[in-house]
């Protein structure tokens, strides 16, 4: 035993803090589903998501009469991207300037990278106990 448990026990903590960040967006994103229409959009443009390369979408939508916009909360290349292209756009009814481009990629974006980062801290506090009772 190299005495890594404590070690190990924060690394668990934080993985275990950013689970809870998932369920609380993941239950975020399941609210705005329920409280939530669909409706057809236009991407009119990519926006620069990251300094990496990648983009979002920019879509306008009409609901009552009047415009809105929408964006993907997801980088993807820029040839993914077709302006003038026809997508669907969940927004909410009470705040329709509250819209998403209507893809599971982009309405649990952040349920998404919130798990993956307490997947990771898991597998890393798995490492560092195994580590410490081969030690």
């Amino acid at each position: 035993m190299l005495g890594l448990a404590p070690v190990t026990h924060v690394i668990e903590a934080i993985g275990g803090a950013f689970l809870l960040g998932a369920f609380f967006a993941a239950a975020n994103a399941v609210n705005f589903l329920r409280r939530s229409d669909t409706t057809d959009g236009t991407i009119v443009r990519a926006e620069t998501y990251d300094m990496h390369g990648t983009f979002k979408p920019v879509v306008e939508f009409f609901h009552e009469g009047r415009r809105y916009r929408a964006d993907g909360r997801w980088g993807v290349s820029e040839k993914s991207i077709i302006v003038g292209q026809r997508v669907r756009v969940r927004f909410r009814l009470d705040r329709p300037e509250l819209a998403r481009v209507d893809r599971p990629v982009h309405v649990f974006a952040t349920t998404i990278a919130l798990a993956v980062v307490a997947v990771v801290f898991g597998a890393m506090a798995g490492c560092v106990a195994y580590v410490d009772a081969s030690g």
